[in-house]
C-alpha cells in the first residue's frame, strides 16, 4: 500500500495551527518542542519550555502539564482561567527514542459556551413560569407545583384547598398592571409560607393552600376579598374555593375551583363559594 509523507516544513506548519497544544519530552524529561498552540494557551514563551523537567521550569504553574492529571486547569497570558484535558501519545517511531508526546485540548470556551446555553435557557425557563406583571407563578407553574399537592392529599389523606381569585378593575381610571400588582402584593403578605400564589390560565389569582379545609379557606377569602376590594382601581372581588376530596385528580380539582369562580361571579352576594 502507498503512502504519502508530508514535508517537514509543512508538518511542522500543521502541528503549529492546529487548536490542539502540544509538548514533546526527551528520555531525560526534558521539553525538545512545543507547538505555538500551546505557547497561546499558557502565555508563555518558547524558552520557558524548551529543555526545561518539571522541576526546572521557571512558571510553577505550568509544571502540572508534566504531572498525569487528566483535567489540568493552568492561566493564560491574560489571567484567565483555562482548562485543558490533558493526553499522551508515544508514537510507534519515538518509542525506541523513550520521547513523549503530550498534547492539550483546551475546553474553556467549550464550557463557557454551555454555560451561556444553560443560562439562557434558566432564563426562558424562569420567564415562562414567572408571570410578567406580577412576578407571581404562571398557571404552567402552578399546576407543576399543585400535582405533587395533590399526590400527598392522595397518600396521606392530608386536608388541601384551592382558592380562585377574579378582580373587577376599573380600568378607566387605573393602571390594571398597578393593580395586579398591589393584590399579589397583599396576597403575599396575608398567606403563609407553605401557600403558592400564581395564575390560572385566564389571569385569576390562583391559591394553593395545603393542610388547610374548605372551612378554613373560606374565613381567609373573606378575609382576603375584604382587603382586595379597598385596593386602588378594584371595584370588586369574588372567590371560588374547592377543596380536595378522595378520588380527585389535579384536573378535577380544577375543573371544581373553576365552576366555584363562575358561581360566585354569578353571584349577588360577594361571598366566597365552595364546590
Amino acid at each position: 500500500m502507498e503512502t504519502f509523507a508530508l514535508p517537514n516544513a509543512l508538518s511542522n506548519d500543521i502541528l503549529n495551527s492546529i487548536p490542539v497544544g502540544i509538548m514533546v519530552l526527551d528520555q531525560q524529561g526534558k521539553v525538545s518542542w512545543v507547538n505555538e498552540s500551546l505557547l497561546l494557551m499558557t502565555g508563555a514563551s518558547r524558552e520557558t519550555f524548551i529543555g526545561r523537567d518539571q522541576d526546572s521550569l521557571a512558571r510553577e504553574d505550568l509544571r502540572i502539564l508534566y504531572s498525569d492529571h487528566r483535567n489540568i486547569v493552568i492561566r493564560d497570558g491574560d489571567q484567565n482561567e483555562r482548562l485543558l484535558i490533558r493526553s499522551e501519545l508515544t508514537p510507534e517511531h519515538a518509542v525506541a527514542e523513550g520521547a513523549r508526546v503530550i498534547y492539550f485540548q483546551d475546553l474553556t470556551e467549550s464550557l463557557l459556551l454551555d454555560q451561556e446555553r444553560y443560562s439562557r435557557q434558566y432564563a426562558i425557563t424562569d420567564l415562562s413560569l414567572k408571570h410578567p406583571v406580577t412576578g407571581l407563578l404562571t398557571h404552567r407553574a402552578m399546576m407543576l407545583v399543585l400535582e405533587p399537592q395533590v399526590s400527598r392529599s392522595r397518600r396521606y389523606n392530608n386536608p388541601l384547598s384551592i382558592a380562585l381569585l377574579h378582580l373587577d378593575i376599573d380600568t378607566v381610571n387605573y393602571s390594571q398592571a398597578e393593580a395586579l400588582r398591589l393584590t399579589g402584593r397583599l396576597l403575599k403578605d396575608q398567606l403563609r409560607w407553605a401557600d403558592m400564589i400564581g395564575h390560572d390560565q385566564h389571569g385569576n389569582f390562583m391559591m394553593i393552600l395545603p393542610e388547610t379545609t374548605a372551612t378554613a379557606a373560606t374565613a381567609l377569602a373573606d378575609k382576603i376579598t375584604g382587603q382586595v376590594i379597598r385596593l386602588p382601581g378594584v371595584r370588586d372581588a369574588r372567590i371560588g374555593i374547592s377543596e380536595w376530596r378522595k378520588g380527585d385528580s389535579t384536573s378535577s380539582l380544577i375543573k371544581r375551583v373553576d365552576a366555584a369562580l363562575s358561581e360566585a361571579r354569578d353571584s349577588e352576594v360577594s361571598a366566597p363559594m365552595t364546590a
